[in-house]
């Protein structure tokens, strides 16, 4: 069986002083739906640690748990398997198995909210967005996930965002019936694209209010 995606909740808010002559953060904050949760240093380096980065996605062809653990390894993080089941059980970390009810069900519970910005598409290549800030910097993603990425967080969840998408595209008289994509295909579609999207800091997930 696959390791399971695991994807980091929240919004960055960075460390945290309270003591003018303190050399290390008492803390890191992350905003999650309408509140904050609070981080020590080692805990925060596993949640950025799930977010990855552009190269080392590459180099995996993809992330989940199982390389967020290797890493976690590499960097010297003690207990990371147990800290992961904690962070999982407090809802800073998701993991979600590959099957579609899973995705599912963390699609119904998470939205997602844009970051950065897009970089649009080009006449040689006009089915392809990319986002970032710089051309070297950004993540190629097709029509659809740049659709659920535009528009998503205007949505109560990544589901209902899918369910809308697939309703206009549905509604579109110009699509063939065997292109027009259901919401459970849009919803694994952008799931998978998820590693990339993180690693690239083009959109944050959050809970469902």
């Amino acid at each position: 069986m696959a390791a399971p995606f695991l994807f980091p909740v929240g919004q960055d808010l960075g460390p945290v002083f309270t003591n003018p002559d303190a050399t290390m953060p008492e803390r890191y904050d992350i905003r999650i739906s309408d509140g904050v949760v609070m981080l020590e240093a080692s805990e925060y380096q596993l949640w950025w640690l799930a977010h990855s980065t552009p190269e080392l996605v590459k180099a995996n062809g993809g992330w989940d748990r199982s390389h967020v653990e290797s890493y976690a390894a590499h960097y010297n993080i003690a207990n990371a398997g147990d800290m992961i089941d904690q962070l999982v059980a407090d809802q800073v970390l998701a993991q979600v198995d590959s099957e579609e009810e899973a995705i599912r069900t963390f699609a119904l519970e998470h939205r997602i909210f844009p970051l950065q910005r897009s970089l649009g598409n080009t006449a040689a290549e006009p089915f392809t967005y990319k986002l970032g800030m710089t051309p070297e910097g950004a993540v190629s993603v097709d029509v659809d996930v740049f659709q659920l990425w535009t528009f998503g967080h205007q949505s109560e969840s990544l589901h209902h965002a899918a369910v809308i998408l697939a309703k206009q595209r549905a509604d579109n008289e110009e699509m063939p019936d065997e292109m027009i994509p259901t919401a459970e295909e849009l919803t694994e579609d952008f799931v998978l694209a998820l590693p990339g999207l993180l690693a690239s800091q083009v959109l944050y997930l959050d809970r469902r209010d």
